[in-house]
């Protein structure tokens, strides 16, 4: 722990780690881990930072391949609109991919 636990790169490592589990089917190990990586996240760089809105995104996807649909809808909307309020301008092709994948989820629930 030379880092401490609310350093950005143990974020990223979590980051990670929950991309692992998620792959292995491990979702509630990765929905942990995530949840940890977004508090971290949001300590260091706010709760408007571009990283931010993409590990809620992310834990949107960790839902979405849970069948938890309505909880997968419920972080996709949330990132989407902290991306739609970014001034960034590259901004446009992430915003793309989130409301890509809230139509895959409004397919899903029919």
């Amino acid at each position: 722990r030379i880092l401490g636990d609310d350093h950005l790169d143990v974020a990223e490592s979590l980051f990670c780690l929950s991309i692992v589990n998620a792959k292995t089917d491990e979702f509630q190990k990765a929905i942990e881990l995530m949840e940890e990586s977004l508090r971290v996240r949001k300590l260091q760089l706010g709760d408007s930072h571009q990283l931010v809105a993409d590990t809620k995104h992310n834990m949107g996807v960790v839902y979405f391949y849970q069948n938890n649909f309505e909880e997968a809808l419920k972080w996709y909307k949330n990132a989407l609109q902290m991306k739609e309020a970014s001034e960034d301008d590259k901004i446009q092709l992430s915003i793309a991919e989130t409301l890509h994948c809230i139509g895959e989820v409004q397919t899903e629930m029919g």
